[in-house]
């Protein structure tokens, strides 16, 4: 299992026509590789580099232990469903507040505005084709979010809020 000290990471799975999908993104504080140590079955998915990384590697007996000892499984539990919840939530609804919602999350992530990223993998993030993600983009417009062949760069939060939050159902917040 690894901890992520320092950097940003996707998380990556190819799926059963050999196609890659990029699961989530991960940043300091993480831990990666819980759920396969825990249930001791084979990993579904891989971590690649965004940023520079800095990790620890923890055993899988060492972990299992600390679970164990500090009585950790219920947190652990609710770790992986908020991690489930945020999947879903990542592939329903209108694309426009999902995306400003991935750009949000990688801002809270990462610290920053600019994140090397291009509109395949944002695409394969949000389980939709690539033209779509371009048409949402220019919806955006270049005041809200700069776009280079391997970049994004958010310019206006304010209004990637306010995308983002519209397509909450009221009576739940982000």
């Amino acid at each position: 299992m690894l901890l992520l000290i320092r950097g940003m990471v996707k998380v990556v799975r190819d799926d059963i026509e050999g196609r890659q999908r990029l699961l989530a993104f991960r940043g300091p504080g993480e831990v990666l590789g819980e759920m396969a140590v825990r249930t001791g079955e084979v990993r579904l998915a891989r971590v690649q580099t965004m940023t520079d990384c800095r990790v620890s590697v923890v055993p899988a007996r060492d972990f299992r232990d600390f679970v164990k000892q500090h009585g950790l499984a219920e947190e652990l539990e609710i770790h992986g469903l908020h991690r489930l919840r945020e999947h879903t939530e990542c592939v329903e609804g209108d694309l426009d507040g999902r995306l400003a919602a991935a750009l949000l999350q990688l801002m809270e992530i990462s610290a920053k505005q600019v994140f090397s990223l291009t509109r395949d993998e944002l695409a394969q993030h949000l389980n939709v084709g690539r033209n779509s993600i371009s048409g949402a983009l220019e919806r955006f417009g270049p005041q809200c979010v700069r776009t280079g062949r391997t970049s994004v760069e958010v310019l206006d939060a304010a209004r990637l809020r306010a995308l983002r939050d519209r397509r909450i159902p009221r009576g739940r917040s982000a």
